[in-house]
């Protein structure tokens, strides 16, 4: 995958460098806070705690709530609701809207193309 580098209104840069981190990203983006079961889901993996580490790492300020609910046995358990912060949502939604990205969308499709 080609890197994206994001543009954050800091001045700070943020290089998502998987397609796991992308739709992470995405996810976040599209759908705002996201329980770590269905993060699982869009990212397509089941550890997507450890995709989150990797973004944070990168920069990019993703909150994780811990809601208390019950399970179906009545037992109190804790599930994470992940946010991602107000400057990360509008730098990964300017990258959606820039050159950049059809450049990107192209790039990945070469990619894909070249393994088949």
């Amino acid at each position: 995958m080609k890197p994206i580098t994001l543009m954050l209104p800091s001045g700070r840069t943020a290089k998502i460098t998987t397609l796991r981190q992308f739709r992470a990203l995405e996810a976040l983006a599209t759908f705002g806070p996201i329980w770590r079961e269905d993060l699982d889901k869009a990212v397509g993996t089941s550890n997507s705690p450890q995709v989150i580490s990797e973004l944070r790492s990168k920069g990019l300020a993703i909150e994780c709530s811990r809601v208390e609910c019950y399970d179906r046995d009545g037992a109190a358990v804790f599930p994470g609701l992940y946010s991602l912060s107000h400057e990360a949502k509008c730098a990964f939604r300017a990258w959606l809207k820039s050159e950049a990205r059809i450049e990107w969308e192209l790039a990945t499709l070469r990619d894909a193309r070249s393994c088949v």
